[in-house]
């Protein structure tokens, strides 16, 4: 499969409840970030890594590179990859961990604004990505808001975004217990969710350090579940 429809298509498998749930996710999980926005002409390179777990469920290992660029003195644009690793569910019927491919793939390119009028203290922001798995592909749209204030010291930030995951050939998987004989097919379905996170970017020169922590909400109708992450940033910025 080349690496340019990874990019593109991707389902995640997560667990709901103490059976193997499928979910259309959103392409970008647990974001974290503070409202301020890089001056024209200024980017930035970040990496971000977090641990998800989800109550009755697997856990989650994230992966991310972001690239940032200030196009204006109001707006950003920006591009992420990230890989997610499912760990096992020792609370689920069948750890799909075990008998399909574990890591998802996606990436996200991304736009940030934060009016004049309340510079350094609110910005919005809208992406649209998607990826790929075992499960098959998807595409997901999502907007947010940031709220915090920016400062050259420490910048505490709290925010929140709602998105919409459409499936792309999705892919059937027997979801079936080890013991047991008749399949139990199982694919994603339409699902929508929302995070809210909240953290603080500590500043030191050219570096940024950003802990923080994150829920993270999928419901696809017939259920859903939610997702806890601790997560840190490291971002170095250019001139």
């Amino acid at each position: 499969m080349q690496v340019s429809k990874m990019f593109f298509l991707m389902v995640i498998w997560l667990a709901g409840g103490c059976s193997t749930y499928l979910y259309s996710p959103p392409a970008r999980v647990s974001p974290l970030e503070s409202p301020g926005i890089l001056e024209e002409g200024a980017s930035s390179a970040e990496i971000q890594t977090s641990v998800n777990g989800a109550i009755f469920g697997p856990d989650l290992v994230k992966i991310g590179a972001q690239v940032s660029q200030g196009i204006s003195d109001e707006v950003e644009v920006g591009g992420e990859f990230n890989m997610i690793s499912l760990g096992r569910d020792d609370h689920a019927e069948h750890n799909i961990a075990e008998d399909h491919h574990p890591n998802i793939y996606t990436a996200r390119l991304s736009a940030k604004w934060s009016p004049e009028v309340v510079e350094n203290y609110v910005a919005f922001t809208a992406g649209l990505g998607g990826g790929l798995s075992a499960a098959g592909g998807f595409v997901s749209p999502d907007v947010g808001v940031v709220m915090g204030y920016k400062n050259p010291y420490v910048t505490p930030f709290v925010s929140s975004a709602v998105y919409v995951s459409q499936p792309v050939n999705p892919i059937a998987l027997d979801m079936r217990k080890h013991d047991e004989v008749d399949p139990d097919i199982r694919q994603p379905k339409f699902t929508h969710g929302y995070s809210v996170a909240s953290g603080a970017t500590l500043h030191l020169k050219q570096v940024d350090l950003t802990p923080g922590f994150s829920i993270d909400f999928l419901d696809d109708s017939n259920q859903s579940t939610a997702f806890i992450g601790l997560h840190f940033g490291f971002r170095a910025n250019f001139d």
